[in-house]
């Protein structure tokens, strides 16, 4: 439960370490954003700055490590992700596996059972059709044959339902 908890807070944890990763940067970046790359971790992305393009020099500051570049984005790995990569590691990843733990576990438990799931199943099916032939039974007025060991047949009532 506690891992679903940091999942559902991290665009706000991304949103304040990439504001705080901004604070220190060049003043010609205006923006950075936190993102998660299964297999990489959290990373810091901003736009190819034009000034860069003429060079076809990567931006590379002291605290910031370049990973690669996808058209016009940037991506680098910070201490501040670092940290975040230690912290909450595969948060999303952790969850989906605990959560098949969980499933694969309940399908066993039943799979142990299924001979007691299949009577019971069958034991409500057949109270449900006794249910039903009664409820439709008494809203028609209906009653059950009497049977006798004689071999004549006396009729008291008829009903007809059609």
């Amino acid at each position: 439960m506690k891992r679903k908890k940091d999942f559902s807070e991290l665009p706000v944890l991304m949103t304040k370490v990439a504001e705080q990763e901004l604070i220190q940067l060049d003043r010609r970046v205006l923006e950075c954003n936190v993102m998660y790359l299964p297999q990489l971790g959290y990373l810091l992305e901003n736009s190819f700055l034009p000034i860069y393009k003429r060079n076809q020099m990567f931006m590379h500051w002291e605290t910031w490590n370049f990973k690669f570049r996808n058209n016009s984005k940037l991506y680098y790995k910070s201490n501040y992700t670092k940290e975040l990569d230690r912290l909450l590691g595969d948060t999303q990843s952790e969850i989906c596996d605990h959560e098949s733990g969980i499933m694969h576990s309940l399908q066993n438990t039943i799979l142990q059972h299924v001979s007691v799931l299949l009577k019971a199943l069958n034991f409500a099916a057949e109270i449900d059709c006794f249910i039903s032939i009664s409820s439709f039974s008494k809203d028609n007025n209906l009653v059950f044959p009497r049977f006798v060991n004689d071999k004549i047949i006396k009729k008291k009532k008829k009903q007809n339902n059609q």
